[in-house]
């Protein structure tokens, strides 16, 4: 996290035996709806809000609350043999991988920054980052002798 957000978030002495621990945790307040997520909104930020300072509590994040996005996958083999005199034959194969060339996003920006107002300041907070290969197809010719 960068220094200086670091410091506009509450910062909360929590003592454990000899040792203190400063906690930086958001607290949630809410999610987005399935329907509503598109690709450059994953989650509501919205939802996601510093430590409260009056409460001067930790945050309720348990750590689970934002659930990557899914994967949806086929893989289809398409294969024809055909004899020619004998033990020989000639093998046509066509695989495709994620057939269907379904977008599958793989990561998302999960990086909370706020300013000192409370405000959230990562433009990309929330969107995707990253997403899986596209659809790739592999043909073979094998001839059996």
């Amino acid at each position: 996290m960068h220094r200086d957000a670091a410091r506009v978030l509450e910062l909360i002495p929590h003592r454990v035996g000899l040792i203190e621990l400063e906690v930086r945790e958001p607290r949630v307040i809410g999610n987005l709806s399935r329907g509503d997520r598109s690709p450059t909104r994953a989650f509501r930020t919205e939802c996601i809000a510093p430590p409260s300072l009056s409460t001067n509590r930790i945050g309720t994040a348990v750590g689970d609350e934002i659930i990557g996005p899914g994967y949806l996958n086929w893989d289809l083999t398409f294969a024809k043999y055909v004899p020619f005199g004998g033990s020989r034959r000639v093998t046509f194969r066509c695989e495709l991988y994620n057939a269907f060339n379904n977008v599958q996003f793989a990561s998302v920006n999960t990086g909370a920054i706020f300013n000192a107002a409370g405000q959230q300041t990562n433009a990309q907070f929330g969107q995707y980052t990253a997403a899986r290969d596209a659809r790739r197809i592999q043909l073979t010719a094998r001839i059996d002798f």
